[in-house]
């Protein structure tokens, strides 16, 4: 069973839940797969408690480059550093690297995944790499979807 990487949108939206009705907290704390993040994304986390981290057990990993990177990682910095968030290219990599699934609150991430996709799709066959291709979950109102 593969991980699960939390982008900052899910974490900053566990910390703003309070009170009794917690349903993303609930979720994360139900979930069977190992819950990650990576240092980027903490960077952009400023008013996240460590001990949100701690309660729900994610795990914080120096971020990592899939093997191929050198020679195909430009499809993913042009699709993700281009008015995005600072962190979306390194959470792409690392759950390529690491075969983690994401989970994200942002609709444009899969957009702009899908497009690396059809880019990935129309490279000759011996020129694809070897790369795990993860499943982006978006979360909306405290619901997978």
């Amino acid at each position: 069973m593969n991980g699960l990487l939390l982008d900052a949108g899910v974490l900053i939206g566990v910390a703003k839940e309070s009170g009794e009705n917690r349903p993303l907290y609930h979720s994360l704390k139900n979930e069977a797969r190992n819950l990650v993040t990576i240092e980027e994304v903490c960077r952009e986390c400023h008013d996240v408690p460590v001990k949100v981290l701690e309660e729900l057990r994610i795990s914080i990993e120096p971020s990592q480059k899939p093997i191929g990177f050198e020679k195909h990682g430009h499809l993913i910095t042009n699709q993700f550093q281009a008015g995005r968030g600072r962190a979306d290219a390194a959470v792409i990599c690392h759950a390529i690297a690491r075969h983690l699934d994401i989970l994200t609150v942002d609709w444009r991430m899969r957009d702009a995944y899908k497009h690396l996709l059809r880019r990935l799709d129309k490279l000759p066959d011996d020129s694809l790499p070897f790369w795990f291709i993860p499943q982006i979950e978006i979360v909306r109102r405290g619901m997978f979807h």
